[in-house]
């Protein structure tokens, strides 16, 4: 078929207007939200209900789903959600030690010879100079990043923080957001990091011209650790196997990582948040997770330093079922 000049614009013109990104009038732009109190995660550490806030599209738009505030950078804008978790290690069993026969190697020994290097700083820094780090991406190497979660230490005690994209063109505003958090701390904490997640950031920072500011002493990749000590004991080393037999929690209510790239390309088509407030507590439980792997990786160092306050112990443990969930985490399938 033969199109005439005005056919072809017309047709140009309906392929452009399929490509035109949805309306930001879902983002409501420089706007506060209201206070932290209903979080995307309750202080039981409990995953939001599946099918809550169903009755219609207006209902599950992001600020009354994940209450938190619009941050404008020079860059742009995006959607911050913070919270303090110094009420959720109480129940989270941070203070337990790991089930029989999965101590780490050396964790016994008071000697620091026995432990390797990036652990001694980790644990020389935390809480106070150590940045978690985790993030949610549209895919694989190369893909554009929308959720930069960090958990850090703050005037509240620890603090996790996400910086969301509510659509592709805020992913600059995140990452300048995180180089601007990043800068005067001197140990990065990851899990999988230096083969996906900081190399995605530096990547990504690129693209857009960002300056990276931070000079990180330290990246403990806590993957390499938590194999060392205790890939003999456990069936794999991802993290939420991890979570379960170290940790001794089980994650209800998650999403698949596989799942998570198209759940996001649906809220930026139609702001539905609900599969968004999901991916936000699939990354705030990896970077809690994270916080705990850390303090039983450097359990051995502990005496060290005497003015580290440590995680309260669960009153009442919860007992893993037998199963070890499948981690879906797509950085860690290498585990």
């Amino acid at each position: 078929m033969v199109l005439n000049s005005d056919a072809l614009r017309q047709q140009l013109q309906r392929l452009q207007a399929a490509r035109t990104l949805p309306p930001r009038s879902h983002l409501l732009r420089g706007q506060p939200t209201p206070a932290l109190d209903a979080a995307a995660i309750d202080d039981a550490g409990q995953p939001p209900p599946r099918g809550a806030d169903s009755s219609t599209t207006d209902d599950a738009s992001l600020t009354r789903l994940v209450p938190g505030e619009v941050v404008e950078t020079s860059t742009g804008t995006h959607y911050r959600v913070v919270r303090s978790l110094s009420r959720w290690f109480q129940g989270l069993h941070a203070g337990e030690p790991p089930r029989p026969g999965v101590t780490p190697q050396g964790a016994t020994s008071a000697d620091a010879q026995s432990i390797h290097p990036d652990l001694v700083s980790l644990q020389a820094a935390f809480p106070r100079d150590v940045l978690f780090m985790d993030l949610e991406t549209c895919g694989f190497a190369g893909s554009q990043i929308f959720l930069v979660g960090t958990l850090y230490h703050g005037e509240e005690g620890l603090m996790l923080d996400q910086r969301f994209a509510r659509d592709y063109r805020e992913e600059v505003s995140i990452l300048e957001a995180f180089w601007n958090l990043a800068a005067g701390r001197p140990v990065l904490a990851t899990f999988n990091g230096k083969s996906f997640d900081w190399p995605m950031v530096c990547d990504r920072s690129a693209c857009h011209r960002l300056r990276q500011t931070a000079a990180f002493n330290v990246h403990a990749d806590l993957l390499h650790h938590a194999r060392r000590a205790w890939k003999p004991h456990l069936p794999n080393c991802r993290l939420q196997t991890l979570e379960s037999w170290i940790c001794r929690r089980q994650r209800g209510g998650d999403i698949p990582g596989s799942q998570i790239p198209a759940a996001y390309h649906g809220f930026v088509r139609d702001g539905d948040a609900r599969p968004i407030r999901t991916i936000l507590y699939h990354n705030a439980m990896d970077l809690i997770t994270l916080a705990e792997v850390a303090w039983h990786l450097t359990a051995s160092l502990r005496t060290v330093r005497r003015d580290v306050e440590a995680p309260p112990a669960a009153e009442a443990p919860v007992a893993p079922s037998p199963s070890v969930p499948e981690d879906s985490r797509r950085s860690s399938n290498a585990a």
